[in-house]
């Protein structure tokens, strides 16, 4: 029997100290991606100085990105990444 892959975007976030988690699940990996890059667009749009503000740090790579604020991580982060989960 053939392994069978699942995709899990997972979202983790602290805005003003305020916590939220999000997962969703998705059967193709390029679709996960697509809405990794999609709540990315969002957030850049409600939350603009955190792109542009030299004191918060923004990592990205395919299927993953990180922005914080340096030296606040708790109290201001975003999270966002694909988790590959192998069903036997």
């Amino acid at each position: 029997m053939e392994n069978k892959e699942i995709y899990i975007v997972i979202e983790d976030s602290v805005y003003d100290s305020e916590t939220s988690f999000n997962i969703e699940g998705f059967v193709k990996y390029d679709d996960a991606v697509k809405r990794v890059e999609e709540i990315l667009e969002q957030d850049k749009k409600e939350n603009p100085d955190w792109y542009d503000d030299d004191s918060y740090v923004f990592a990205q790579s395919e299927g993953c990105f990180e922005v914080y604020e340096d030296g606040s991580y708790c109290e201001n982060h975003l999270s966002v990444y694909v988790k590959t989960i192998t069903l036997k």
